[in-house]
């Protein structure tokens, strides 16, 4: 079986590290709340989800690289 097809699932413990990454880009944002002081909140939902974009496409990445015997 082609090793595509086979991650082309995602697993739940993935999905969690996204939402853990999430909630976490929001808790830091919230904490830097010096750098977000003149910005709209539309300028502020663009930086968090773009900083979430990279960090879960280093995460996708990360993921698909590594060796489909060392997941299971």
């Amino acid at each position: 079986m082609d090793v595509w097809l086979v991650r082309a699932k995602m697993p739940k413990a993935l999905s969690r590290w996204f939402l853990i990454l999430y909630i976490f880009i929001w808790f830091v944002a919230t904490l830097a709340t010096d750098w977000f002081e003149n910005m709209t909140l539309l300028e502020i939902l663009f930086v968090v989800h773009f900083v979430f974009i990279v960090f879960a496409g280093l995460i996708l990445i990360a993921y698909l690289l590594t060796p489909t015997e060392d997941l299971r």
